[in-house]
């Protein structure tokens, strides 16, 4: 049991790594793309805001799941 535990375990934390690591890409992107907003000028305005716009709604969707996640599995051990 102990080892079934421990490969659940390490299961989590790699998937916990692999998302974490994703919403870095896309913190980092959302930076580039809020940065191109102020400087690059009318010209790119449209794919800038589109750009801005897509990443918000990738982590605003990741984030409502780890609520939901935090909800239904972690807060009810905590109380």
């Amino acid at each position: 049991m102990r080892i079934l535990n421990n490969i659940r375990l390490k299961g989590f934390l790699q998937a916990f790594e692999r998302e974490s690591r994703i919403v870095m890409e896309k913190l980092d992107q959302l930076h580039e793309a809020l940065h191109n907003l102020q400087f690059e000028g009318k010209m790119s305005l449209g794919k800038n805001i589109y750009t801005v716009e897509k990443i918000a709604q990738y982590l605003k969707n990741r984030y409502v799941q780890h609520i939901e996640l935090d909800e239904k599995v972690i807060f009810p051990f905590v109380k």
